[in-house]
């Protein structure tokens, strides 16, 4: 099988790449936690898991290996740096302001931002990385008014 990549319950092992234990306790880890985790959430987790002495450096090395292969993607919710997850269908977050709850933007809302930008300026998008910020329904009712300040108010 030269050349080809071999998907199994774990991390993607393609061609030159060597299945590791290191790397499939990372994606363990970040099967049972879940999105949104730091590399310090997912060495915690592997470390209060197991007994083992994995360095942190490994952990990201772990990470950095399946954002390549496409096993996990990460992005930038709030200043704790970057958050994994495995990868799954193309979504963006929507993060509220008032609460810190993180919302999947699926794939549909995407594709029609998308086809906006083919046919208002000719672009075509090829990866969207979008993190949206503003006020959930629960904090819209509990914020006062004034929160919103002149023109930008929700309607």
């Amino acid at each position: 099988m030269s050349g080809a990549v071999e998907r199994h319950e774990g991390p993607t092992v393609g061609p030159g790449m060597r299945r590791t234990r290191q790397r499939q306790l990372v994606w363990e880890a970040l099967q049972e936690l879940g999105p949104h985790h730091t590399a310090d959430d997912i060495l915690e987790h592997i470390r209060g898991r197991y007994d083992v002495g994995l360095p942190k450096s490994t952990v990201y090395r772990a990470l950095d290996t399946m954002l390549e292969t496409g096993d996990a993607t990460a992005c930038r919710l709030d200043d704790a740096g970057l958050r994994y997850e495995l990868a799954e269908a193309p979504h963006a977050h929507a993060i509220c302001t008032g609460c810190n709850r993180v919302f999947h933007i699926d794939d549909l809302a995407l594709r029609v931002a998308a086809q906006g930008l083919v046919g208002m300026y000719d672009f075509l998008p090829l990866r969207a990385d979008l993190t949206v910020r503003g006020l959930c329904a629960t904090c819209r009712a509990a914020a006062p008014a004034a929160r919103f300040g002149g023109e930008h108010s929700p309607s």
